[in-house]
Protein backbone atom coordinates (compact mmCIF):
# COMPACT_ATOMS: atom_id res chain seq x y z
CA UNK A 1 0.00 0.00 0.00
CA UNK A 2 2.89 2.50 0.95
CA UNK A 3 4.20 1.86 -2.98
CA UNK A 4 0.70 3.25 -4.16
CA UNK A 5 0.48 6.10 -1.75
CA UNK A 6 4.09 7.26 -3.25
CA UNK A 7 2.73 7.21 -6.61
CA UNK A 8 -0.15 9.68 -5.58
CA UNK A 9 2.60 12.14 -4.08
CA UNK A 10 4.25 11.69 -7.40
CA UNK A 11 1.59 12.30 -9.20
CA UNK A 12 0.50 15.56 -6.91
CA UNK A 13 3.85 16.74 -7.31
CA UNK A 14 3.64 16.85 -11.16
CA UNK A 15 0.56 18.72 -11.19
CA UNK A 16 1.55 21.35 -8.79
CA UNK A 17 4.40 21.99 -11.09
CA UNK A 18 2.04 22.31 -13.89
CA UNK A 19 -0.50 25.29 -12.29
CA UNK A 20 2.96 27.15 -11.84
CA UNK A 21 4.11 26.52 -15.29
CA UNK A 22 0.36 27.95 -16.20
CA UNK A 23 0.15 31.35 -13.75
CA UNK A 24 3.91 31.65 -15.79
CA UNK A 25 2.91 31.60 -18.90
CA UNK A 26 -0.69 33.94 -17.78
CA UNK A 27 1.85 36.21 -17.06
CA UNK A 28 3.91 36.31 -19.84
CA UNK A 29 0.76 36.71 -21.84
CA UNK A 30 0.16 39.78 -20.52
CA UNK A 31 3.09 41.36 -21.34
CA UNK A 32 2.28 40.64 -24.87
CA UNK A 33 5.50 37.99 -25.61
CA UNK A 34 3.58 36.10 -28.48
CA UNK A 35 6.09 33.78 -30.15
CA UNK A 36 6.95 33.09 -26.53
CA UNK A 37 3.56 32.00 -25.94
CA UNK A 38 3.19 29.51 -28.35
CA UNK A 39 6.04 27.96 -27.45
CA UNK A 40 5.43 27.66 -24.17
CA UNK A 41 2.21 25.82 -24.78
CA UNK A 42 3.64 22.99 -26.53
CA UNK A 43 6.40 22.44 -23.98
CA UNK A 44 3.24 22.76 -21.40
CA UNK A 45 0.97 20.23 -23.03
CA UNK A 46 3.57 17.61 -23.25
CA UNK A 47 4.51 18.43 -19.54
CA UNK A 48 0.70 17.92 -18.74
CA UNK A 49 -0.11 14.75 -20.77
CA UNK A 50 2.87 13.30 -18.52
CA UNK A 51 1.59 14.25 -15.19
CA UNK A 52 -1.85 12.81 -16.47
CA UNK A 53 -0.10 9.28 -17.66
CA UNK A 54 1.81 8.66 -14.37
CA UNK A 55 -1.29 10.14 -11.89
CA UNK A 56 -3.00 7.30 -13.71
CA UNK A 57 -0.67 4.71 -13.62
CA UNK A 58 0.17 5.52 -9.96
CA UNK A 59 -3.96 5.11 -9.06
CA UNK A 60 -4.25 1.48 -11.26
CA UNK A 61 -1.24 0.69 -9.11
CA UNK A 62 -2.37 1.49 -6.31
CA UNK A 63 -5.90 -0.18 -6.40
CA UNK A 64 -4.45 -3.40 -7.95
CA UNK A 65 -2.17 -3.73 -4.62
CA UNK A 66 -4.85 -3.43 -2.54
CA UNK A 67 -7.06 -5.47 -4.24
CA UNK A 68 -4.55 -8.08 -4.09
CA UNK A 69 -3.68 -7.72 -0.75
CA UNK A 70 -7.52 -8.25 0.64
CA UNK A 71 -8.16 -11.39 -1.70
CA UNK A 72 -4.30 -12.92 -1.09
CA UNK A 73 -4.00 -13.45 -4.53
CA UNK A 74 -0.19 -14.42 -5.57
CA UNK A 75 1.55 -14.06 -8.83
CA UNK A 76 3.52 -16.36 -10.06
CA UNK A 77 6.33 -15.38 -12.49
CA UNK A 78 8.13 -18.24 -14.06
CA UNK A 79 11.89 -18.50 -13.73
CA UNK A 80 13.83 -18.71 -16.98
CA UNK A 81 17.49 -20.72 -16.73
CA UNK A 82 19.98 -19.94 -19.53
CA UNK A 83 21.15 -23.15 -21.21
CA UNK A 84 24.29 -24.28 -20.28
CA UNK A 85 26.70 -26.32 -22.89
CA UNK A 86 26.37 -29.34 -20.91
CA UNK A 87 22.79 -29.65 -21.76
CA UNK A 88 23.20 -28.70 -25.05
CA UNK A 89 25.69 -31.27 -25.90
CA UNK A 90 23.77 -33.82 -23.80
CA UNK A 91 20.63 -33.23 -26.10
CA UNK A 92 22.72 -33.36 -29.14
CA UNK A 93 22.72 -36.14 -31.89
CA UNK A 94 25.74 -37.25 -32.84
CA UNK A 95 27.05 -36.61 -36.16
CA UNK A 96 27.51 -39.99 -37.33
CA UNK A 97 24.08 -40.64 -36.56
CA UNK A 98 22.50 -38.12 -38.82
CA UNK A 99 24.42 -38.04 -42.10
CA UNK A 100 26.01 -41.54 -42.10
CA UNK A 101 23.22 -42.98 -44.55
CA UNK A 102 25.30 -45.91 -45.31
CA UNK A 103 24.92 -47.39 -42.05
CA UNK A 104 21.56 -46.51 -41.59
CA UNK A 105 20.70 -48.38 -44.75
CA UNK A 106 23.06 -51.19 -43.70
CA UNK A 107 21.26 -51.28 -40.29
CA UNK A 108 17.90 -51.78 -41.99
CA UNK A 109 19.51 -55.07 -44.53
CA UNK A 110 21.77 -56.82 -42.44
CA UNK A 111 19.83 -59.24 -40.71
CA UNK A 112 18.15 -60.63 -44.12
CA UNK A 113 21.79 -61.00 -45.38
CA UNK A 114 23.23 -64.57 -45.10
CA UNK A 115 25.90 -66.75 -46.02
CA UNK A 116 25.50 -70.24 -47.71
CA UNK A 117 28.08 -72.90 -47.80
CA UNK A 118 27.87 -76.23 -50.39
CA UNK A 119 28.75 -79.80 -50.72
CA UNK A 120 28.77 -80.82 -54.10
CA UNK A 121 30.94 -84.38 -55.35
CA UNK A 122 33.40 -83.73 -58.10
CA UNK A 123 34.93 -86.63 -59.91
CA UNK A 124 38.61 -87.21 -59.23
CA UNK A 125 41.31 -90.21 -60.07
CA UNK A 126 41.43 -91.05 -56.22
CA UNK A 127 37.47 -91.17 -56.62
CA UNK A 128 34.58 -88.98 -55.80
CA UNK A 129 35.57 -85.71 -53.79
CA UNK A 130 33.54 -83.73 -51.53
CA UNK A 131 33.99 -79.83 -52.42
CA UNK A 132 33.12 -77.29 -50.34
CA UNK A 133 32.07 -73.84 -51.93
CA UNK A 134 30.42 -70.59 -50.51
CA UNK A 135 28.45 -67.38 -51.29
CA UNK A 136 26.18 -65.15 -50.29
CA UNK A 137 22.57 -64.54 -50.69
CA UNK A 138 19.07 -62.34 -48.77
CA UNK A 139 15.83 -63.82 -47.73
CA UNK A 140 12.94 -62.49 -49.38
CA UNK A 141 10.12 -64.28 -47.46
CA UNK A 142 9.28 -64.94 -43.63
CA UNK A 143 8.98 -68.88 -44.17
CA UNK A 144 12.21 -68.92 -45.28
CA UNK A 145 13.37 -68.42 -49.21
CA UNK A 146 16.23 -67.00 -50.16
CA UNK A 147 17.39 -65.59 -53.36
CA UNK A 148 20.96 -66.25 -54.75
CA UNK A 149 23.06 -66.97 -57.68
CA UNK A 150 22.86 -70.48 -59.69
CA UNK A 151 26.51 -70.80 -59.98
CA UNK A 152 26.64 -70.75 -55.92
CA UNK A 153 24.79 -73.89 -55.70
CA UNK A 154 25.90 -75.12 -58.77
CA UNK A 155 25.93 -79.01 -58.62
CA UNK A 156 25.66 -78.79 -54.71
CA UNK A 157 24.26 -81.95 -53.03
CA UNK A 158 24.48 -80.17 -49.42
CA UNK A 159 23.19 -76.72 -48.11
CA UNK A 160 23.76 -74.96 -45.22
CA UNK A 161 22.58 -71.03 -44.74
CA UNK A 162 24.43 -69.26 -42.32
CA UNK A 163 21.86 -66.55 -40.13
CA UNK A 164 23.05 -63.06 -39.50
CA UNK A 165 22.28 -63.78 -35.67
CA UNK A 166 24.73 -66.65 -36.44
CA UNK A 167 23.12 -69.49 -36.50
CA UNK A 168 22.78 -72.44 -39.09
CA UNK A 169 20.04 -74.15 -41.21
CA UNK A 170 19.80 -76.76 -43.43
CA UNK A 171 18.48 -75.57 -46.72
CA UNK A 172 16.96 -76.90 -50.36
CA UNK A 173 17.58 -75.68 -53.74
CA UNK A 174 13.75 -75.65 -54.78
CA UNK A 175 14.51 -73.87 -58.47
CA UNK A 176 17.25 -72.07 -60.59
CA UNK A 177 17.42 -70.49 -64.11
CA UNK A 178 20.98 -70.97 -64.98
CA UNK A 179 21.03 -68.52 -67.94
CA UNK A 180 19.69 -66.09 -65.59
CA UNK A 181 22.00 -67.24 -63.19
CA UNK A 182 19.57 -67.25 -60.19
CA UNK A 183 18.76 -69.94 -57.97
CA UNK A 184 15.93 -70.10 -55.09
CA UNK A 185 17.09 -72.28 -51.69
CA UNK A 186 14.33 -73.20 -49.11
CA UNK A 187 15.13 -73.25 -45.42
CA UNK A 188 13.72 -75.56 -42.54
CA UNK A 189 12.69 -72.40 -40.41
CA UNK A 190 10.72 -72.84 -37.39
CA UNK A 191 10.21 -68.94 -37.01
CA UNK A 192 9.61 -66.03 -39.43
CA UNK A 193 12.76 -64.79 -40.49
CA UNK A 194 13.64 -60.84 -41.52
CA UNK A 195 13.07 -60.01 -45.05
CA UNK A 196 14.74 -58.09 -47.26
CA UNK A 197 12.83 -55.42 -49.07
CA UNK A 198 13.07 -55.77 -53.06
CA UNK A 199 13.02 -52.27 -54.65
CA UNK A 200 12.88 -51.04 -58.38
CA UNK A 201 15.92 -51.33 -60.75
CA UNK A 202 14.08 -49.80 -63.31
CA UNK A 203 14.08 -46.18 -61.18
CA UNK A 204 17.65 -46.33 -60.88
CA UNK A 205 20.12 -43.80 -61.91
CA UNK A 206 23.44 -43.66 -62.97
CA UNK A 207 25.52 -42.01 -59.78
CA UNK A 208 23.00 -43.42 -57.19
CA UNK A 209 25.27 -44.77 -53.82
CA UNK A 210 24.66 -48.41 -53.90
CA UNK A 211 25.72 -51.15 -51.16
CA UNK A 212 27.05 -54.31 -52.06
CA UNK A 213 26.29 -57.19 -49.12
CA UNK A 214 27.64 -60.73 -48.65
CA UNK A 215 30.41 -62.61 -47.61
CA UNK A 216 33.51 -62.41 -49.46
CA UNK A 217 36.51 -64.75 -48.90
CA UNK A 218 33.81 -66.60 -46.29
CA UNK A 219 33.77 -63.51 -44.39
CA UNK A 220 30.51 -62.66 -43.30
CA UNK A 221 28.49 -59.53 -42.87
CA UNK A 222 30.61 -57.57 -44.66
CA UNK A 223 29.35 -54.37 -46.92
CA UNK A 224 31.53 -52.23 -49.99
CA UNK A 225 30.12 -49.11 -50.99
CA UNK A 226 30.03 -47.50 -54.63
CA UNK A 227 27.91 -45.75 -57.49
CA UNK A 228 26.06 -47.19 -60.53
CA UNK A 229 28.35 -46.60 -63.35
CA UNK A 230 25.11 -47.52 -65.93
CA UNK A 231 22.09 -49.31 -65.84
CA UNK A 232 21.86 -50.64 -68.63
CA UNK A 233 25.02 -52.57 -69.07
CA UNK A 234 24.77 -55.37 -71.81
CA UNK A 235 27.25 -58.34 -70.91
CA UNK A 236 26.99 -60.70 -73.87
CA UNK A 237 27.28 -64.76 -73.36
CA UNK A 238 25.63 -64.07 -69.54
CA UNK A 239 22.25 -63.73 -70.77
CA UNK A 240 20.44 -62.41 -74.14
CA UNK A 241 17.68 -59.80 -72.58
CA UNK A 242 19.48 -58.71 -69.55
CA UNK A 243 20.84 -55.29 -69.20
CA UNK A 244 23.29 -55.70 -66.30
CA UNK A 245 24.16 -52.97 -63.47
CA UNK A 246 27.82 -51.94 -63.65
CA UNK A 247 28.94 -50.45 -60.07
CA UNK A 248 32.70 -49.53 -58.76
CA UNK A 249 31.52 -51.57 -55.69
CA UNK A 250 34.00 -54.17 -54.75
CA UNK A 251 32.23 -57.48 -55.43
CA UNK A 252 34.84 -60.10 -54.82
CA UNK A 253 34.58 -64.20 -54.32
CA UNK A 254 31.59 -65.34 -52.07
CA UNK A 255 29.78 -61.70 -52.61
CA UNK A 256 27.94 -63.63 -55.28
CA UNK A 257 24.44 -63.72 -54.72
CA UNK A 258 24.14 -61.23 -51.89
CA UNK A 259 21.90 -57.86 -52.55
CA UNK A 260 23.22 -54.54 -54.32
CA UNK A 261 21.25 -51.97 -52.12
CA UNK A 262 20.30 -48.45 -52.39
CA UNK A 263 19.85 -45.72 -49.48
CA UNK A 264 16.29 -46.69 -48.74
CA UNK A 265 17.66 -50.18 -47.97
CA UNK A 266 16.02 -51.74 -50.60
CA UNK A 267 17.66 -54.55 -52.83
CA UNK A 268 17.95 -52.95 -56.54
CA UNK A 269 20.33 -56.23 -57.99
CA UNK A 270 22.04 -59.21 -56.72
CA UNK A 271 25.68 -59.16 -57.10
CA UNK A 272 27.41 -61.84 -59.72
CA UNK A 273 30.45 -60.89 -60.90
CA UNK A 274 33.46 -58.87 -61.10
CA UNK A 275 35.61 -57.89 -64.20
CA UNK A 276 39.45 -58.44 -64.57
CA UNK A 277 40.38 -55.35 -62.81
CA UNK A 278 39.01 -53.64 -59.58
CA UNK A 279 35.90 -50.79 -60.20
CA UNK A 280 34.20 -52.76 -62.13
CA UNK A 281 31.53 -54.89 -61.51
CA UNK A 282 27.85 -56.73 -62.37
CA UNK A 283 24.66 -57.27 -60.44
CA UNK A 284 21.71 -58.76 -61.94
CA UNK A 285 18.94 -56.10 -61.58
CA UNK A 286 16.07 -56.71 -59.11
CA UNK A 287 13.32 -56.58 -61.65
CA UNK A 288 14.58 -60.05 -63.30
CA UNK A 289 14.88 -61.65 -59.94
CA UNK A 290 11.23 -60.59 -59.00
CA UNK A 291 9.94 -62.22 -62.66
CA UNK A 292 11.92 -65.50 -61.86
CA UNK A 293 9.95 -65.65 -57.99
CA UNK A 294 6.80 -64.91 -59.19
CA UNK A 295 7.25 -67.59 -61.81
CA UNK A 296 8.87 -69.64 -59.01
CA UNK A 297 6.04 -69.70 -56.46
CA UNK A 298 3.34 -70.33 -59.79
CA UNK A 299 4.83 -73.75 -60.16
CA UNK A 300 2.33 -76.12 -58.78
CA UNK A 301 5.45 -78.68 -58.18
CA UNK A 302 8.59 -78.01 -57.04
CA UNK A 303 11.40 -79.04 -59.79
CA UNK A 304 15.13 -78.20 -60.49
CA UNK A 305 16.00 -77.17 -64.00
CA UNK A 306 15.13 -78.77 -66.88
CA UNK A 307 18.61 -80.68 -67.96
CA UNK A 308 17.83 -79.49 -71.59
CA UNK A 309 18.69 -76.03 -70.65
CA UNK A 310 22.31 -77.33 -69.70
CA UNK A 311 22.72 -80.75 -69.79
CA UNK A 312 26.73 -80.56 -69.40
CA UNK A 313 28.77 -78.64 -67.19
CA UNK A 314 32.28 -77.16 -66.74
CA UNK A 315 32.20 -75.15 -64.15
CA UNK A 316 32.87 -71.39 -64.90
CA UNK A 317 31.17 -68.02 -65.28
CA UNK A 318 31.62 -66.34 -68.33
CA UNK A 319 31.74 -62.36 -69.18
CA UNK A 320 32.34 -61.86 -73.06
CA UNK A 321 34.69 -58.94 -73.65
CA UNK A 322 33.22 -56.68 -75.68
CA UNK A 323 34.81 -53.53 -77.45
CA UNK A 324 33.67 -51.65 -74.98
CA UNK A 325 34.42 -53.61 -71.48
CA UNK A 326 37.35 -54.25 -73.24
CA UNK A 327 38.06 -50.11 -73.66
CA UNK A 328 37.42 -49.99 -69.89
CA UNK A 329 40.03 -52.78 -68.86
CA UNK A 330 42.64 -51.74 -71.20
CA UNK A 331 42.50 -48.31 -69.23
CA UNK A 332 43.37 -50.09 -65.93
CA UNK A 333 46.05 -52.76 -67.02
CA UNK A 334 48.44 -53.14 -69.80
CA UNK A 335 47.90 -56.94 -69.64
CA UNK A 336 45.13 -57.28 -72.42
CA UNK A 337 46.49 -55.06 -75.02
CA UNK A 338 47.09 -57.39 -77.72
CA UNK A 339 43.81 -59.02 -77.15
CA UNK A 340 40.64 -57.93 -79.26
CA UNK A 341 38.34 -60.77 -78.46
CA UNK A 342 38.00 -63.39 -75.68
CA UNK A 343 36.22 -64.52 -72.65
CA UNK A 344 36.70 -63.57 -68.94
CA UNK A 345 36.24 -66.07 -65.88
CA UNK A 346 34.92 -64.23 -63.11
CA UNK A 347 34.82 -67.40 -61.31
CA UNK A 348 35.43 -71.21 -61.67
CA UNK A 349 34.08 -73.86 -58.94
CA UNK A 350 36.78 -75.33 -56.72
CA UNK A 351 36.77 -79.34 -57.94
CA UNK A 352 34.77 -78.60 -61.33
CA UNK A 353 36.22 -80.14 -64.70
CA UNK A 354 37.67 -76.55 -65.49
CA UNK A 355 39.47 -75.96 -61.82
CA UNK A 356 40.78 -79.79 -62.60
CA UNK A 357 41.99 -79.25 -65.72
CA UNK A 358 44.18 -75.79 -64.50
CA UNK A 359 41.63 -72.71 -64.77
CA UNK A 360 41.48 -70.02 -62.62
CA UNK A 361 39.53 -66.94 -61.35
CA UNK A 362 40.97 -64.25 -63.82
CA UNK A 363 41.48 -66.23 -66.71
CA UNK A 364 40.85 -64.96 -70.24
CA UNK A 365 40.00 -67.83 -72.76
CA UNK A 366 40.88 -66.89 -76.32
CA UNK A 367 41.02 -69.96 -78.73
CA UNK A 368 38.41 -73.47 -78.13
CA UNK A 369 39.67 -76.25 -80.31
CA UNK A 370 42.47 -73.93 -82.32
CA UNK A 371 39.61 -71.17 -82.95
CA UNK A 372 39.28 -67.68 -81.47
CA UNK A 373 36.30 -67.07 -79.11
CA UNK A 374 34.31 -63.61 -79.57
CA UNK A 375 31.71 -64.98 -76.98
CA UNK A 376 30.91 -66.62 -74.76
CA UNK A 377 27.45 -68.60 -76.68
CA UNK A 378 30.18 -70.20 -78.21
CA UNK A 379 31.60 -72.17 -75.25
CA UNK A 380 28.05 -72.91 -74.43
CA UNK A 381 27.18 -74.15 -77.47
CA UNK A 382 30.74 -76.86 -77.14
CA UNK A 383 29.99 -77.38 -73.69
CA UNK A 384 26.38 -79.15 -74.19
CA UNK A 385 28.08 -81.49 -76.93
CA UNK A 386 30.00 -83.01 -74.41
CA UNK A 387 33.76 -83.26 -75.99
CA UNK A 388 36.42 -82.64 -74.62
CA UNK A 389 37.74 -79.16 -75.24
CA UNK A 390 41.35 -77.89 -76.41
CA UNK A 391 41.33 -74.29 -74.55
CA UNK A 392 43.99 -71.75 -74.87
CA UNK A 393 43.90 -69.33 -72.71
CA UNK A 394 45.55 -66.32 -70.72
CA UNK A 395 46.75 -65.08 -67.18
CA UNK A 396 48.68 -62.56 -66.17
CA UNK A 397 50.98 -61.93 -69.44
CA UNK A 398 51.46 -65.62 -70.45
CA UNK A 399 49.16 -67.73 -72.38
CA UNK A 400 48.62 -71.56 -71.75
CA UNK A 401 46.44 -74.52 -73.15
CA UNK A 402 44.80 -77.04 -71.47
CA UNK A 403 41.63 -79.61 -71.65
CA UNK A 404 38.28 -79.77 -70.32
CA UNK A 405 35.76 -82.46 -70.46
CA UNK A 406 32.41 -81.46 -69.32
CA UNK A 407 30.51 -83.37 -66.88
CA UNK A 408 27.07 -84.18 -66.65
CA UNK A 409 24.95 -81.77 -64.40
CA UNK A 410 22.51 -84.13 -62.90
Amino acid sequence: MNTGFATLVRASRGSLFIRRNLRFIHSRNQNGINNERSKSWHHIRYRWLTGMAATCVGFITWVGFNYSSKHHIAFNIPTIYAKSKEDDDDNKVPRSKQYNFIAQAVEMTAPSVVHVETAAKNRTVFGDVVMHGSGSGFIVSQDGLVLTNAHVVERAHAVKVKLFDGSELPGEVIDADIEADLALIKLRAKKKLPVMELGSSSQLRPGEWVIAMGSPLSLTNTITAGIVSTVHREVPGLHSGIQYIQTDAAINVGNSGGPLVNLDGEAIGINTMKAVVSGISFAIPIDVAKDFLNKARSRSTVSKPSKSRMEYYVGISMLTLTPSILREIKARTDKLDDITTGVFLPNVAPGSPAYRAGLRRGDVITEVDGKSVKGSKEIYGIVKEGETMQIKARRGSSDFICYVTPESKF
